[in-house]
């Protein structure tokens, strides 16, 4: 396989490209035909088996149509032309030769254009059978040997009974009963016509399908179809297993099973005329195939040979500059890509190395001035405040303040005090504790709320595993100090929760507010979103440079989301990697803070 490979990627440019265009263009031939043909199969299966339920229900309909009105013809001509009356007379005393000839006569009226059967024979209560004129001596034979069968002997009271002989005849049994007054007089048997039974219309020509009908007692009665009767055993056995396709006699069949009125109908489809249709969009398909890959072939032979030509050219032309020839000159013989390349090609290959050394030693520069610009805001925000003078105001105000007695000042300035040198000896550290800088964070918020009183409430939350847990130093005051800000005047007070848990192997840390709220504009300008107005006081730098931090340390390794709607407070939650040992950090903090 390797050595027919290389074969063929030493070929020739041209000879290799009309192979691959072949053979690309033989393959999606090949599978839209594909494609196609078995769309086509699946549809034309589907729309043969609809057409089947479609026809089969049809022609259920006719039947059961042609069935009712057949038992109701027979019954209502009984009664019209005298016979049941006859009959009733016959029965209640000895009949005479007169009074047979009579109800012979009268049958024999029940039969006319109209009527669906051609001979009736009726078996009086004594036993005696009479029928209408014979053309056929075997159907009045048939006829008596129904009304005498002790099975069809019972009062059905007007349901009426249909029986298909061994010979395939189809005969109606029902009750007479004579009107004036109503009471049963006999049995009655009809000959019925099979052809006026059931009908599958012109439409069946092309489909080919055939119906065969069973009685509600599972006996089959009629069919109609070119296949009737090699499909009889068949159709009696899809009576009792569904199936939806079937083979008898060497050919497969979809099936139908529908019920109507107590009728069931099953109906055949032949899937011979659905494959040769397949076989003609297969066949359909392949020639469309054949031509489209010959017009293929041609373009491709036409277009390869002016490509290649260019192709060429060049090639030979970077063996001279391989050479040591950098004066070589290719002529530009057209406008697409390949004339481009040749345009540019002596010019690309002496300014490459140039540019890409230019670009790569701008960007360095670049980024190493954007760390440089962090860091200095970092230093400079950290450092901004000296503190040992701090400290001696704060000890001078807190002595005036014991001397006068002002107990509730005193304490301000001791907590004011303690704050700033935790935070200046934090600030040094660099990395604190998640439980150390939680508990700035309360004398933060203490400090607050001896400011605007009671009605600013905090809580802080710290699960335990994540105590130890390491972070920037002063990372989470800004997002404190822009709930305090922002989430003070409410009626009632203000709360505000602080919490940090573990998430997923991350730190989370959330500042919850019950305050103002923010828009989504709020929202986008203090996270510094493209097409945001970069605009805001000094708490919004301060929650953007917290971010600004958190990408400097941890790069795409942490994040930042504001959730907040106007009137329904602010949560703040930052995402970080959960580091347990300070030199898990600070490699991060030196590279990039220049420290």
């Amino acid at each position: 396989m390797k050595a027919l490979m290389k074969r063929f990627f030493d070929l020739p440019y041209r000879t290799k490209l009309l192979i691959t265009h072949m053979a690309v263009v033989l393959l999606v031939i090949l599978a839209i035909t594909a494609m196609i043909t078995l769309q086509a199969s699946a549809v034309l299966q589907q729309t043969g088996t609809d057409s089947l339920v479609q026809l089969t229900e049809q022609v259920l309909i006719n039947f059961t149509n042609a069935a009712d009105s057949a038992e109701n013809y027979l019954y209502s001509k009984s009664v019209s032309t005298g016979a049941a009356k006859q009959m009733g007379a016959m029965a209640a005393r000895k009949s005479t030769d007169a009074q047979q000839i009579e109800l012979v006569r009268a049958l024999s009226n029940m039969i006319d254009v109209h009527s669906g059967y051609s001979h009736v024979m009726v078996r009086l209560e004594n036993g005696q059978c009479v029928g209408s004129f014979l053309s056929d001596s075997r159907k009045g034979s048939q006829s008596e040997l129904l009304l005498n069968d002790p099975a069809n002997q019972e009062k059905r009271f007007g349901h009426a009974q249909w029986v298909r002989t061994e010979d395939g005849e189809v005969y109606l049994l029902r009750d007479v009963y004579d009107t004036a007054p109503l009471h049963y007089v006999g049995k009655m048997c009809a000959h019925m016509k099979k052809n006026e039974l059931v009908s599958m219309g012109s439409y069946n020509t092309q489909m080919a399908c055939s119906v065969i009908f069973f009685n509600e007692d599972g006996q089959m009665i009629v069919g109609a179809g070119p296949d009737v009767d090699a499909l009889t055993e068949t159709a009696a056995a899809v009576l009792t297993e569904e199936s939806a396709k079937v083979s008898a006699a060497g050919t497969s069949y979809a099936v139908c099973r529908l019920e109507r009125q107590g009728w069931t109908a099953i109906g055949f489809l032949p899937m011979d005329g659905v494959a040769a249709l397949q076989d003609s969009v297969l066949h359909s398909g392949l020639l469309a195939a054949l031509m489209g890959l010959l017009l293929a072939l041609a373009i491709t032979a036409v277009i390869s040979r002016q490509m290649t030509g260019q192709i060429q050219h060049l090639v030979d032309s970077m063996h001279r500059v391989e050479a040591g020839d950098l004066n070589v000159s290719i002529p530009v013989e057209g406008g697409d890509e390949i004339g481009v390349l040749t345009g540019q090609f002596n010019r690309m290959t002496a300014k490459m190395r140039g540019l890409i050394d230019q670009l790569v030693a701008e960007e360095k520069s670049k980024r190493r001035a954007e760390y440089q610009n962090l860091a200095y805001e970092y230093r400079f925000l950290h450092w901004q405040i000296n503190p040992h003078f701090i400290y001696n105001a704060l000890e001078t105000i807190n002595a005036l303040a014991k001397i006068d007695g002002n107990d509730e000042l005193s304490d301000m300035i001791v907590m004011l005090s303690a704050y700033f040198r935790q935070n200046a000896d934090a600030m040094r550290k660099k990395v604190v504790t998640v439980e150390d800088e939680f508990a700035s964070l309360e004398q933060y918020a203490e400090i607050y709320r001896c400011i605007y009183g009671s009605s600013l409430r905090t809580t802080f939350r710290i699960e335990p595993q994540v105590c130890g847990a390491r972070l920037p130093t002063m990372i989470i005051q800004p997002l404190l100090e822009n709930a305090l800000v922002h989430g003070r005047g409410r009626a009632g007070g203000t709360d505000i929760v602080a919490s940090a848990q573990e998430q997923d192997g991350r730190l989370v840390i959330r500042i919850e507010d019950d305050g103002a709220g923010m828009t989504q504009e709020m929202i986008d300008r203090v996270l510094g979103r493209a097409g945001a107005q970069q605009q805001g006081g000094r708490t919004s730098l301060g929650v953007r440079n917290v971010l600004d931090r958190l990408h400097l340390l941890y790069g795409a390794s942490a994040d930042m989301d504001i959730a907040s709607e106007p009137g329904h407070g602010t949560c703040v939650t930052l995402r970080m990697p959960l580091y347990y040992d300070d030199a898990e950090i600070l490699p991060n903090w030196e590279q990039h803070s220049g420290a």
